[in-house]
């Protein structure tokens, strides 16, 4: 939901699955179980399959783990940093068993009966058109620069928060955020790592925007600089992931926000 990628109905958003809405759970790349009620929920369902590089929380308790594909091992389309859209080719590396999600998703239709005349490759491949007006099939190799506009959806809003499910939302990024301040020219093209918070949240913490501040993630000091967002719910934090730190909803200890008077 934080970047824009929402569910059709409340039911199916993330907070309502950890919450044990669903008998039976598919999870790629992320792991839930790093919250202690998530977890116990995850516990109770009939089916849990885990689909991830790495063994954590989630793994654990799955019933079935399924061996996913690195971003080294991919193929399809990506933006850059630059806001290009290239081809992403596969390094020729024996990746095992392991395969990307869109093959445990075909796979599954082809298991119901389902299979369609059209892959979700194909499909993939339509949504890149109609959106950009580009082929991913015959992209230069240099790719196509394009400005990207996130669309918008009235299908899903964020709702309130239940502070017993977490307050701090872990969102994907490209940025390698521990090296950037060794890289002047990114620094200064993308800036700091940003923490983004209601004004509301703000204010009863006595921030304005654009100040530095510090917080603890996971045993981990992060250093931000914060960013007043009021499309975000009273109560829900977001904050770019590190690589050792997993995607999705934690309950962090609010107190240890301090103000600080430059970037730690």
């Amino acid at each position: 939901e934080a970047i824009q990628v929402l569910p059709s109905h409340e039911r199916y958003s993330y907070l309502q699955i950890m919450q044990g809405s669903s008998k039976a759970l598919i999870v790629s790349e992320l792991n839930p179980a790093n919250n202690t009620n998530h977890a116990q929920n995850l516990k109770n369902l009939e089916l849990l399959v885990a689909h991830s590089i790495f063994h954590n929380e989630t793994t654990a308790l799955a019933d079935v783990v399924l061996p996913a594909k690195s971003g080294y091992e991919k193929q399809g389309t990506m933006i850059n940093l630059e806001g290009r859209l290239l081809e992403l080719n596969p390094a020729p590396i024996d990746n095992g068993q392991a395969q990307d999600f869109e093959f445990v998703a075909e796979s599954i239709i082809k298991a119901l009966a389902k299979e369609g005349k059209e892959t979700l490759a194909t499909l993939a491949n339509k949504a890149i058109r109609k959106q950009f007006g580009v082929d991913s099939k015959k992209l230069d190799p240099e790719g196509e620069l394009k400005p990207i506009k996130p669309k918008s959806s009235n299908k899903a809003k964020l709702h309130s928060q239940d502070k017993s499910t977490g307050n701090v939302l872990i969102v994907p990024t490209m940025l390698r955020l521990e090296y950037i301040d060794k890289n002047p020219h990114l620094l200064a093209e993308r800036g700091v790592a940003k923490l983004a918070m209601n004004s509301i949240d703000a204010n009863a913490n006595g921030l304005k925007n654009g100040e530095f501040v510090s917080l603890d993630i996971a045993g981990i000091k992060r250093s931000f600089k914060l960013q007043i967002k009021d499309s975000l719910p009273e109560g829900l934090w977001l904050v770019p992931a590190l690589p050792e730190q997993a995607i999705g909803l934690l309950e962090v200890d609010t107190s240890s926000l301090k103000k600080e008077m430059e970037l730690a």
